[in-house]
């Protein structure tokens, strides 16, 4: 059985699927599957996904679009993993992202976890970042809005506290991932994965998620145009490799979200 089941809902964005399976398959220290939703695509998700040549990579596909909780909950009824860890189709992790947030798991016996954000341009430059609000303060504030940060993949929750929780909520056309935070929260309070880093560049949301401080050894005055990379060719974000070449040894890891599937 896998440690953690990532789940990846997609629809006609091939080119960005691309660069976030690169981050998931560059994790280090977790056993893994990943569960790539593709909610009706009509581009070459299918091909991007083979061409991996992956195993631990399954491709699971609605004839027609359902949305993106109904994707995720497709990836959660399939997932065989202890943990469940949900990313977007425009997000990027670094390649330690899912080993520190279950270190922090394991550390506090919480049964799901969370980290912060940096934000970042569409060149991928990071623009200003803040320490994530401890756990105590995030559970305080949800009732009031979404206090997890950079959305959806951002957590990895315990496959049995989430099948205590519930799935995602098919009828929210927003607000599906607070909603199920709020759910989360009722059973126990979240852990704070520190430090690593993740985040989000793209026209829809500019953000970088960062596990607890603004990711060391990135630099802002350098930055890589954004292409999808491929062998040796590694993309960085702000001077960290994280997506499509190896991993640079000693960085804090990096999630990059562009923007959430609907």
């Amino acid at each position: 059985m896998p440690e953690v089941s990532v789940v990846i809902p997609t629809r006609n964005r091939s080119r960005l699927l691309a660069l976030t399976l690169h981050s998931v398959r560059w994790q280090r220290g977790v056993d893994l599957e990943v569960l790539v939703v593709d909610d009706g695509s009509a581009d070459d998700t299918a091909e991007t996904v083979a061409g991996l040549a992956d195993p631990r990579i399954r491709l699971l596909r609605h004839d027609r679009p359902q949305g993106v909780s109904a994707a995720r909950n497709r990836g959660i009824a399939a997932a065989g993993g202890a943990w469940v860890a949900f990313l977007d189709d425009d997000d990027l992790w670094a390649p330690d992202k899912l080993a520190r947030q279950l270190e922090a798991a394991h550390q506090t016996g919480r049964t799901w976890v969370y980290t912060g954000e940096v934000s970042m341009d569409e060149r991928l430059r990071i623009l200003d970042g803040r320490p994530p609000a401890p756990p105590e303060q995030v559970l305080e504030r949800l009732v009031r809005h979404n206090a997890v940060p950079a959305g959806a993949s951002n957590v990895v929750v315990q496959a049995d506290t989430l099948a205590r929780a519930g799935a995602f909520d098919t009828r929210l056309r927003n607000n599906e991932d607070w909603d199920l935070w709020i759910r989360l929260a009722r059973i126990g309070p979240p852990g704070l994965g520190l430090p690593a880093a993740g985040g989000t560049a793209g026209p829809s949301r500019q953000r970088l998620t960062e596990h607890g401080q603004n990711a060391p050894g990135a630099r802002r005055d350098r930055a890589p145009p954004p292409h999808p990379g491929g062998p040796g060719r590694p993309l960085s974000l702000g001077g960290m490799v994280v997506a499509t070449g190896r991993p640079a040894a000693g960085r804090a890891p990096i999630l990059c979200s562009r923007g959430a599937h609907r």
